[in-house]
C-alpha cells in the first residue's frame, strides 16, 4: 500500500498522485513530462540534454569517453525526474486550479480515487461543509 495525495478540481475531476518516487518519470523523463502537460519541465530537460551533447562535442572527447559521460548525465537526469516527478506533478495540478483534498493509503491511483470518493459520499453534507 502506498500513500496518494488526492486533488479535486472545482469542475469535478479528481486526480491522485503517489507520494514519493516516480518510476514512470525515471524511465521516460521528458516524454513523461509531456504526457503530464508539464511543458516547461519537458522543454528544460530537452535543452539540458542538447546542451550536454554540444558541450561534449566541443571538448573533442573520444567516442568512449563521450558515451560514458552522456550515460552518466542521462542517469543523473533520470534520477532527478524520478525523485522530483510526483512533486512536480502535484505542483502542476495546484497551478491548474486543483485543490489538495486529502491523503489516502491505497494499492494504486484508481484505488486512491475510489477511497476518496467513497469517503465523500459517507460524510454528511453538514460535516463536509465544515471541513
Amino acid at each position: 500500500m502506498r500513500q496518494y495525495k488526492v486533488f479535486v478540481h472545482p469542475a469535478g475531476s479528481v486526480e491522485a498522485v503517489k507520494i514519493g518516487w516516480s518510476w514512470p518519470a525515471f524511465f521516460f523523463s521528458v516524454v513523461w513530462a509531456l504526457t503530464k502537460k508539464m511543458w516547461l519541465i519537458a522543454f528544460g530537460g530537452l535543452l539540458i540534454a542538447i546542451a550536454c551533447g554540444f558541450s561534449l562535442a566541443f571538448f573533442h572527447l573520444g567516442d568512449d569517453q563521450a558515451s560514458l559521460l552522456l550515460d552518466i548525465f542521462g542517469l543523473i537526469a533520470n534520477l532527478i525526474f524520478g525523485a522530483k516527478g510526483n512533486s512536480w506533478r502535484m505542483d502542476k495540478l495546484l497551478e491548474r486550479g486543483f485543490d489538495d483534498a486529502d491523503t489516502v493509503t491505497a494499492a494504486n491511483k484508481d484505488g486512491a480515487i475510489a477511497l476518496y470518493l467513497k469517503d465523500q459520499r459517507t460524510i454528511p453534507a453538514s460535516a463536509s461543509a465544515s471541513r
